[in-house]
């Protein structure tokens, strides 16, 4: 194998050995080594590299195919190749977002899954286009005077003196040459096979690549932020069920509940993106009052009558420069005040019915 063809293969590789990976290593909810961390958190911009390259691809084929733009096409190996080498950086970084992140949910677990699943068909199709585009043994290219003996008859252009004439040994379809001790030399036949299968390959490489950007999209943004406007008729032509429209709240009418009118709204500004269905961040959602009273895998988060005692109110009085501060990824902060009301809200039991007009 020559040194360019164990290149195209390390893709490939490395995408296994990542496959193997995360199947020993799967995320289990807790967080883990902060480097990983820093590390993971590089996935959303890395994942950027192969989607461009990866739609790029399909293009320089077609385009490719006209007259005087060969060259185009021989250039679409090389960015396939780095599209596949891209999609194994960026699912290993999103494997340590979600293994040293806290994340233990289905949706992350097979975006994380459907991530490494195209870095591999990915590598798998630049590995089909280098055997489709040989033209002779071990990836080198076959001499054109193969079977050809020299003649001092005049061949080919004129004024040349010495020419080449070729002989029946020059027939490039036989398979395995007793002269030249050679391997096989690639047929058409099978030229045309590889060509089929790195078609199908690229083809689905580009439909997985849809399917999980759509999955990061629902992890990052909520599930509708897609079909969220998506007008009616669309979405019926699409087979989406249509949510109804919400009915507008009367004038003056506020929540009855501390919960809904203080608490609720402020954990959604917060803390909801990174603790709720989809995401499920530390075993903890705090998407609705149930969930929050259930807690965390690690325990409560919420002690009624007992702020001291509440994880929550602990870490959202941290320091901003503290590792355990909450929130992270960027969101807003509570601000003294806000967590003086979760603190009164907490000691007077933490009931989902209590009055708002008793919160002050």
């Amino acid at each position: 194998m020559s040194s360019r063809s164990r290149i195209a293969w390390l893709p490939f590789v490395l995408a296994a050995c990542l496959a193997a990976l995360a199947w020993r290593v799967p995320p289990d909810g807790h967080e883990h080594a902060d480097l990983a961390q820093f590390f993971g958190r590089f996935h959303p911009l890395i994942v950027h590299l192969p989607v461009a390259l990866l739609l790029i691809v399909p293009l320089m084929e077609l385009v490719g195919r006209a007259q005087g733009w060969a060259h185009v096409r021989a250039a679409a190996g090389f960015v396939l190749w780095a599209a596949a080498a891209g999609a194994v950086a960026s699912a290993l970084a999103g494997w340590l977002l979600a293994w040293s992140g806290g994340y233990n949910s289905g949706t992350v677990t097979w975006h994380m899954w459907s991530g490494i699943a195209l870095a591999g068909l990915a590598s798998a199709a630049a590995l089909a286009r280098g055997r489709a585009s040989e033209v002779g043994t071990g990836g080198s290219p076959v001499r054109a005077d193969l079977g050809a003996v020299r003649s001092d008859e005049p061949f080919g252009e004129p004024g040349s003196s010495r020419r080449l004439r070729p002989t029946p040994e020059a027939d490039l379809r036989v398979a395995g040459s007793s002269r030249t001790g050679g391997p096989p030399v690639p047929t058409p036949e099978r030229s045309q096979r590889s060509s089929k299968t790195y078609c199908v390959l690229l083809v689905a490489s580009v439909a997985l690549m849809f399917w999980t950007g759509e999955q990061g999209g629902e992890i990052s943004h909520g599930g509708d932020y897609l079909t969220e406007f998506m007008p009616a008729r669309l979405q019926r032509l699409l087979g989406l069920e249509v949510a109804p429209l919400p009915k507008p709240a009367a004038p003056g009418v506020a929540p009855r509940t501390a919960y809904a009118a203080r608490i609720e709204p402020l954990l959604q500004r917060s803390c909801v993106s990174c603790h709720n269905a989809k995401k499920f961040k530390g075993g903890l959602r705090l998407d609705s009052y149930e969930w929050l009273m259930k807690g965390s895998k690690d325990g409560l988060v919420i002690v009624p009558w007992d702020p001291t005692d509440s994880e929550l109110i602990h870490r959202v009085s941290l320091p901003s420069s503290d590792e355990d501060f909450m929130p992270s990824d960027g969101r807003k902060p509570f601000s003294p005040a806000e967590v003086k009301l979760f603190e009164h809200w907490i000691a007077a039991g933490a009931s989902p019915v209590q009055p708002a007009s008793t919160l002050q």
